[in-house]
Parts: C-alpha cells; structure tokens; sequence
C-alpha cells in the first residue's frame, strides 16, 4: 500500500518514499475527477453532495501535506523533483475547479437550501473563491489565469530554492579558535561537529542557518568575522553572493509581472487590491495608515534606542561608527549591562522539556487540555516528538514536532495542518493533526537548551496548531486555519507569545536541568527586556510591511525598481545606513514563497488583535479557565465558520485598538 493515501490517524512520515508520490497524486486526482463528474450528474443535489466533494480535497490535502512537509524537512534533488510533480498537478486541478461553472452553479442552487449556519457560510466562501477564480471570465482569460497560476507555483517553489541551496551553500571554516572569540562553548562544539559532518580541511565550519548567524552576530567579539556573516546572510540568493547561481532578481520580476497581469484580468487595479480583498483589511491606503500611524508613534522610541546603543558601543571601545553587523552585538553586552544576563547566559534555564512541561500546564489551565507523549508513532528522525491532546480523558488531536536546525531543512520556524477537524458525511470525526517547525540548534549531550527568544517562536508556533486541531467546526474547507482571513490568522499564535513574558507564564516554562530557578529579580529583569528595542522592532517590521505594500500597490516589475523603492523606504525609516550591498528582498520568502505577498502588514495588524484579546487576561487572570474557554470559544474553535471580526467582537465586546500591543511593546502611547 502507498504510505501517502494509506487511511491512518497520523501521517506516515516514516515510511514516506518518494517513489510514492507520483502514483499517490495520480490516484487521488484521479478519484477527486470522477467524484466531481457523479456529483454534477446529481439529479437531487444537497449538502451531502458538497460535503462528499469536501472529504475528496481532504484527502488530496492529506496527501500534498505529508509531500509538502517532507520536502520541507529532509529536502533532496528527487524530492524536490516529486514535489514539483504534485505542486503542479495541484494548481492545475484547483485553478480548473474554480473555474468548473457547473460547479459554481451547483454551489449557487444549495445555497438556496436550508442550510445551517456553518453550511451557509462555507458556500458563501466557496462562491467567492470561484469569482475570484475566474469562473464568469471569458475563455480565453480563464485559460491565462490557469497560466498564470501554474507559472507563480513554480516560481515560488524556485525562490525558495535557491534561498535554501543560497543557505547551506556557504561555508566559512577556519583552524583558528580565536577568531570565534565570544562564541559561547555550544557554538564551538557544533561548529566542530559541522566541519567532520562536511569532511572540511579546517577544524571548525559554521554556516548561515538561523541559530548559528544569530549567534556569531550577537556573540563573536571578531568584528571582521560579524561583517563576513552579515554580507553573507543579506546577500544571499543575489548577485552580490559569492555564488551567484541562486540569483533571484529574474524570479522577482516574473512573480511580480504575474501577480499584476492576474490581478487586472479579475478586475483589480493592482495586486494589493486582489490580496486584500478576502482579508479584514479592505484598502491599501488603510493598511499604510495602519503602519504610518504605528511608526509615527514608534520613530522617536526608535531613535533614542539606536542613540543609547551607539554611546553604548563608543564607550564600549568602538571607534568607527557603528555599523548593521555591530547592532545585535552591542544590543546583547547593553542587555548584560541593563539586566545583568544576556540571551545566552539564560539558555540553561530553559531546556526545551521544560519549556514544553510549561506550554502544557499553561494549556491545561486556561484550555482544561491534557497532552501526552506519543513514543509508538514511528519517527522519521530521531529527535521528532509528537503530543497527543485530549480533554476530560477524550482524545481530540496530535502535533507532530521537528524542532532543531540541519542540512537540507528549510529554515525558519512554521506550522502546517496535516489533517483537518471535521465530521465526515458517515457521521464519523476526522482528529485533527498539526506540524510544528523550528530551527533551533541542536541538542548537546546533554539536551537541547532554548533562548527565551527560541521559546518565544515555540509558542508562537503552538499557538498556530492549537488554532488547528482544537477546531469545533464539521465542515473541513472552514475548519482550524483553513479559510481564516490572512491578516486574523496570526492572532492565535501572537496571542501564546504574551505567556512567555509575563512571570505567571516564566515561572512555569524555566528551570535548570540541575534544578536551579530563575529568581523573581531574574524574572522581573526578563519581563522588563520585552520593552529592550522594541520600538526598534517594531521600526523593521513596519519598514517591511510598507515595502511589501508599496511594491504591489505600485505595479513595481523589475529588480531595479524594487530596490529603489526599498532605498527610498529605508531613507525615510531606517535608523541606520544599510550598505548598498544588501539584498534583503531576495530572500524575503514570506512574500515571494509563502502567503503573505501585499500581507506582510497581517503580523501588525494580528498583533493588535492578539494583545488586545490578551489584555483580557491581564484584568480577570493570566491563567483564567474562565477567559480560556471564552476565547476557546469565540475565536480559537470556530475556524472561519464566522467572519474574525465577529469572533473578536464576540471575544472582547468591542472592536480593537493598538493600546495594548503599544503597552506591551513599552511605547509610549
């Protein structure tokens, strides 16, 4: 049997081979078209109808999620090929589907029936994707949509590519332990791993993956080595790379030429438009003023902050002026200085056990869940873990965990549904199953140890599958994150982070292996450093969001333009000078290979909504069961069975404002 297709409650990562995915996709479109051709031939269509055809992109989802994952995780030339196959077959089958008019009539006659609530709303939003599909287009423009979505799958797929093949590319070693002066023993120990894992000539090799780029830029007292690391990393997949074989510049203008011819055959004036359209935010001109507004009261926090470090870093014995490879550097040794620790002296108290112990007492309080250890379910690589969710003793769903940084792994930190909560049209209940990503760095012989920053990104990310597999809604297409508007989805996952700075939450998520604790002073300091540069973070953030906006609002097409529009943005915000070698936009795959293209701003946006949600719990208890079950409630079990405006509202009795994420950010407002 395919391990792909094969029926099981958890995906069978362990027996995955990719010889199996051709014929596993072959079969599964195969079915998903005769189903679709029975059910147009219904002669007395109801919901079941509907519903039957759901189960069909269920199990395709199924399917193209385990592919989707393992090409995530242990990528390789065959894989990669086998993922090509089955993206394409994908964007092929969905982009006719929503084109399919006697499919779209089909939706318009049920939707005349007595449906319930849930039904209504995922006929209403299936209605609209087929509008915004094309199907009331000519034929002739239908076919260039399909194009159009076939040629932007493979280009997206192509960018990231190259920024993983850019990444694991460069290599810098040296037999030289002085020039890692500053880095702390773990960093040496993996970098001496890396150089026998390469076979390289040198005794220690470190790369550009996230842990170990973070690590030498706030660690290495060797400012020539930070600077090295700094090029390296921003120029990546660009012309000013070493490498220049994972250029993405033509891949840039082709999407965004893409994105506007298909926006205007829909009827847009741009991409922004087209982007916004299913999102809470409705114009561009509403999301700029959302980020202008949020930087106007950030911009002079955000000044003094850089003034501080630089007086910092010249008495620190800097003497030219302080540069982009210095500013993480100093920002860890004034943290030391302000708070008496930096991020890395504090590692030893947050093992990632521990930190997991925490998240899942925090569940339990607020969520009355319970989470269990699953050791039957075969690995695909020693260090997974999956957890097992239950309530009252009744098991509602599992979260599959890849936790730590290595070749061939995408990087970054990201959730994915494996399998969707909803009731099938046997009356049975699909269990729900979530991926967690993370790059951390490898366990030591001793177990892995987390930066407070690294459990930051682990709740965030558990926030997303939580939104996943705690879903009440029977109907999979509005189930968990599907459908979710873009700029909402991120609310549960930023909503998880605020547990990690607040002493309730520290308390519970630290603790030595050797069973030293974090004093209340330690974890006063802690709370304290969430306000430590914020302005500053929250000043790139906005600088982001607003070149993503104004590209696409813009009709920017070629490399050029892009980066002058950058330039200008960064005249404008940026604190300090970038050199010009910096190419941050090629490997900017949020917006080239993931979903937030003319979206970025959604993490603002979210942001306000989740610290605003999480206010409620700082005025009736951080650990309120209460509260829990009303946001449980209200928003993380309804999907987009209701509109995430509704469920805020219902939440909170009001609609949403920026004083708390300015209060958590320590703005003054």
């Amino acid at each position: 049997m395919n391990s792909i297709i094969e029926e099981s409650d958890l995906p069978k990562l362990a027996e995955f081979k990719v010889d199996e995915v051709k014929p596993a996709i072959d079969y599964l479109f195969s079915q998903a078209e005769t189903n679709l051709e029975k059910a147009l031939q219904d002669q007395n269509p109801s919901w079941q109808t509907l519903l039957k055809l759901e189960e069909d992109d269920e199990k395709i989802n199924q399917a193209f999620s385990t592919i989707s994952h393992m090409n995530a995780v242990c990528n390789s030339k065959e894989l990669r090929e086998s993922y090509e196959y089955a993206l394409a077959k994908l964007t092929d089958y969905y982009t006719k589907l929503g084109q399919n008019e006697d499919l779209y009539n089909l939706y318009k006659q049920i939707r005349e029936d007595n449906l319930t609530t849930e039904q209504a709303q995922a006929v209403r939003k299936a209605i609209i994707s087929f509008e915004q599909s094309g199907v009331n287009l000519d034929e002739t423009k239908r076919k260039r949509l399909q194009q159009i979505s076939q040629e932007l799958a493979q280009l997206s797929t192509k960018f990231e590519n190259n920024v993983l093949d850019a990444t694991m590319d460069w290599l810098y070693t040296t037999d030289d332990e002085k020039e890692l002066k500053g880095l702390t023993q773990n960093i040496i120990e993996s970098a001496e791993a890396k150089a026998k894992q390469k076979n390289t000539a040198e005794k220690y090799a470190l790369g550009i993956d996230i842990p170990t780029y973070l690590a030498v830029m706030q660690q290495a007292d060797n400012r020539k080595l930070r600077e090295k690391f700094y090029k390296a990393y921003c120029t990546k997949a660009s012309k000013e790379a070493d490498n220049k074989n994972f250029d993405n510049d033509e891949i840039i203008e082709k999407i965004l030429k893409l994105r506007i011819e298909k926006s205007e055959i829909l009827g847009f004036n741009n991409y922004a438009e087209n982007s916004l359209f299913t999102k809470m935010a409705e114009t561009p001109a509403q999301v700029l003023e959302l980020l202008n507004k949020l930087l106007e009261k950030s911009l002079p926090q955000a000044k003094k902050d850089l003034n501080e470090l630089r007086r910092f870093a010249e008495d620190a014995g800097l003497v030219d002026a302080l540069q982009p490879w210095d500013t993480a550097y100093y920002s860890e040794k004034l943290k030391k200085a302000k708070f008496d620790f930096t991020e890395e002296e504090l590692r030893e108290y947050f093992p990632l056990e521990k930190a997991l112990e925490g998240l899942f007492k925090i569940l339990n309080h607020i969520y009355a869940l319970e989470i269990k250890e699953n050791t039957d379910y075969t690995k695909y690589i020693a260090e997974q873990q999956t957890f097992g969710f239950y309530k009252n003793d009744v098991y509602i769903g599992s979260i599959i965990c890849d936790f730590f940084a290595r070749d061939n792994k995408r990087s970054g930190a990201w959730m994915d549904g494996s399998r969707t909560a909803f009731v099938t049209s046997k009356g049975s209940k699909q269990k729900p199953v979530a991926y967690v990503n993370c790059n951390f760095l490898p366990p030591s012989k001793d177990g892995a140890n987390l930066t407070h920053n690294d459990v930051v990104t682990l709740f965030h990310e558990f926030g997303h599958a939580l939104h996943h597999i705690l879903s009440q809604v029977t109907i999979p297409s509005i189930s968990g994150t599907h459908g979710v508007e873009w700029d909402a989805v991120e609310l549960p996952s930023q909503f998880m982070e605020n547990f990690c700075w607040c002493e309730e939450g520290l308390v519970l998520i630290s603790g030595s292996r050797d069973g030293k604790t974090l004093s209340n002073k330690q974890i006063n300091k802690l709370v304290d450093t969430r306000h430590f540069h914020s302005a500053l973070v929250m000043v790139r953030q906005i600088e982001f969001g607003i070149f993503d906006m104004n590209i696409h609002h813009k009709k920017l097409t070629t490399a050029a333009e892009v980066q002058k529009e950058l330039d200008n943005i960064r005249a404008k915000i940026n604190l300090l000078r970038v050199p010009s070698y910096n190419k941050f936009q090629n490997g900017f795959s949020h917006i080239f290979a993931g979903g937030y293209a003319a979206g970025y701003y959604s993490y603002k946006w979210a942001e306000i909504l989740s610290s605003d949600v999480f206010s409620r719990f700082e005025q009736e208890g951080i650990l309120s069961n209460k509260v829990g079950n009303d946001l449980l409630e209200n928003i993380i079990s309804k999907g987009s069975s209701r509109d995430a405006m509704d469920n805020f509202v219902a939440f909170m009795g009001r609609k949403p404002n920026e004083e708390a994420l300015l209060r958590h950010s320590g703005i003054n407002n």
